[in-house]
């Protein structure tokens, strides 16, 4: 209630979203979790007096989905969080209608997501089939940079939490929607503040990416 925010964990089928890129059941069986996202704004409404668009926040697979939904629903969308993950974006299969504000974070050791692009490492890298060759992340945020008409270019720092990030920021945008981008050392497939998994990488829980989305 602090932030004045309500706060909707969707449960995608087995754990998954059909992202349109890969790779659960939610893929397989060609769910449609696009307007299952329109569902649930329409449900929500039901129940109380909220904004007509949403705050999205994704991390891996939800990353993911969080551009398809930038891509096929941006009209639906207040503003966006992705984390760990990267999507190729090009002007025909993301004509994105409307300008959103974007951060995306991505850990520099992330083994899953590499933040040069291309396979994950490791065991990572046997989703590559199903992936394909997925850009740097740099570069997904520059895409949504461009489509939000942002002129300007500077350096930023945010807190998250005990630690300030250097993050790029791209301004001066259509409708004020910011992109900004943020690369966070000794970090991998782990969200900031967390502790996770060594599978995926070195984790900090030094810092919260929940509180620098919030900043943003």
């Amino acid at each position: 209630w602090a932030e004045n925010f309500i706060v909707v964990y969707p449960q995608g089928y087995r754990r998954s979203w059909n992202d349109g890129v890969c790779c659960g059941p939610a893929a397989r069986n060609n769910l449609d979790d696009a307007n299952f996202f329109k569902a649930i704004l329409s449900d929500i409404r039901s129940l109380a007096r909220v904004e007509e668009r949403a705050y999205l926040v994704g991390w891996s697979n939800g990353a993911r989905m969080v551009y398809r939904l930038l891509c096929s629903a941006s009209d639906h969308v207040a503003a966006a969080a992705a984390f760990g993950a990267t999507f190729l974006l090009d002007d025909k299969s993301c004509p994105m209608l409307v300008p959103v504000p974007l951060i995306h974070l991505h850990g520099e050791e992330d083994p899953a997501s590499p933040i040069t692009g291309g396979a994950g490492r490791g065991l990572h890298g046997l989703l590559q089939s199903r992936v394909g060759v997925p850009p740097a992340p740099r570069q997904s945020a520059d895409f949504v940079a461009r489509h939000n008409l942002c002129k300007a270019k500077s350096d930023l720092a945010f807190r998250f939490d005990k630690a300030a990030i250097e993050c790029e920021a791209f301004t001066a945008c259509q409708a004020s929607a910011t992109v900004a981008y943020c690369a966070i050392p000794r970090l991998g497939h782990n969200w900031p503040g967390a502790s996770g998994d060594p599978v995926f990488g070195p984790a900090r829980t030094d810092i919260s990416g929940s509180r620098a989305i919030l900043d943003f």
